[in-house]
């Protein structure tokens, strides 16, 4: 990647957001966001190309997960416990296949992080 000046976003601007080096500023994204925004990309090579756009579209995709999470943690109610996984057991096939496909995701995206 060139570090010509201009050339280089700096990671923490795509977080917090910048107005003064940019024409347009770049707009506050987080660092979920970011994180996102970078693991979307298969890359091959040394550089990635990331569009700030990318990321401000990954913001709005986890502020609409988090809200979800909210709605469903306030219909459950305060004292709402949930099972640890070990004792949780699917009773229907669907359920079943569900929680197949969770755990190989997961345990890809596991893989993946740590190659």
């Amino acid at each position: 990647m060139s570090k010509s000046l201009g050339n280089v976003v700096d990671p923490r601007d795509v977080i917090a957001g910048a107005s003064l080096q940019f024409p347009h500023g770049i707009p506050e994204c987080g660092a979920d966001a970011l994180r996102m925004a970078l693991c979307s990309h298969n890359v091959h090579g040394d550089d990635v190309r990331l569009d700030v756009g990318t990321a401000l579209n990954y913001r709005h995709f986890c502020n609409k997960i988090w809200n979800a999470v909210k709605f469903v943690l306030a219909a459950l109610g305060p004292k709402f416990v949930p099972q640890p996984p070990e004792e949780t057991v699917p009773r229907h096939p669907m359920d079943r296949w569900v929680l197949s496909r969770l755990a190989r995701a997961a345990g890809e995206c596991g893989r993946r992080m740590e190659a």
